[in-house]
């Protein structure tokens, strides 16, 4: 079955297989204005595996996993989120990107995380001062091998945006922020984002055809045993139940679209097992990366949606 899986559709195959790809091949799908950051920890130390079209380059860094479980733990629980450059973020900054300035030379960065940098925003990640996405593109790539199944396919560019939030669904807490940010990054493209009643399943699919850019701000959950199952919580309709699961991704016509770009806050994990679920984040991105476009952040936000 995976044989033929392979021949009819590469992408998914990639879902349930593991085909690594060469460092030339990675490196021959950069651009030259593309620098490939790789993270890989241990419970030791932790490497940066830095990738051009032209160089590679390993950067040892003098950080843990357990200390940078605890660090993401305590920016999660306890920041000072009425700060800008909450300490946090300066410290995970610190420890991940200040070694690997030198070889940052590129307008655009591709973050490979490693289990629990998965949970990082990196956007976010501050020197104090200015934010990370301040001073480059970032985008998020669950695998560095998924490359090769993000060139352009024949899509159109567009500016056309769908933006949708906080659906009003029984039994899950509403998103406090979610309507405003989905209603501003509406206003900047002349448009009206879908919020509460409006923010339907049938709304998505109906409108994802012709937008460029989808923007949610929605619940997701995790299926552990099956990740395929994952879904995105939307408001139910009588076309749909208003779960829309990853492996249903790929029946929608995406074509049109460039930019996906997801923010979804964390189920109630228990405290000790609120980072172990990050394969599922993962394969939740190959879902939405091999459909032919680009996430620019998929992030799970605390409750309080941070």
């Amino acid at each position: 079955m995976l044989v033929q899986l392979k021949v009819q559709s590469p992408e998914t195959a990639s879902l349930k297989t593991v085909e690594v790809a060469s460092l030339p091949e990675i490196q021959s799908l950069l651009d030259s204005d593309t620098t490939l950051v790789e993270y890989f920890v241990t419970d030791e130390h932790t490497l940066a595996f830095i990738i051009t079209r032209n160089s590679f380059h390993t950067v040892p860094l003098n950080v843990t996993r357990q200390q940078l479980t605890a660090e993401l733990t305590l920016f999660q629980d306890f920041a000072d989120l009425a700060q800008p450059h909450p300490l946090e973020l300066k410290n995970l900054h610190d420890w991940l990107i200040v070694p690997l300035q030198p070889h940052l030379n590129t307008s655009n960065i591709s973050i490979v995380p490693h289990g629990i940098l998965h949970y990082l925003p990196f956007a976010a990640l501050t020197d104090g001062k200015e934010y990370l996405s301040d001073n480059y593109a970032l985008l998020s790539l669950p695998s560095a091998s998924i490359l090769r199944y993000l060139p352009d396919k024949g899509k159109s560019t567009t500016g056309s945006l769908l933006a949708l939030g906080d659906p009003t669904i029984p039994g899950l807490s509403p998103l406090t922020h979610a309507q405003k940010e989905v209603e501003t990054i509406a206003n900047l493209f002349q448009t009206k984002a879908l919020v509460g009643k409006a923010a339907t399943e049938s709304a998505l699919r109906s409108r994802a055809k012709q937008s460029g850019i989808i923007h949610l701000a929605v619940h997701g959950e995790y299926n552990l045993r099956n990740p395929l199952f994952s879904a995105i919580r939307l408001l139910k309709d009588t076309q749909h139940d208003g779960s829309l699961e990853v492996h249903e991704v790929y029946g929608l016509d995406l074509t049109s679209t460039n930019l996906y770009q997801i923010l979804f806050p964390h189920p109630p994990y228990p405290h000790s097992n609120r980072f172990m679920a990050y394969k599922d984040l993962i394969d939740f991105y190959k879902g939405v990366l091999t459909n032919g476009f680009g996430i620019s952040c998929a992030q799970r936000l605390p409750d309080q949606n941070r």
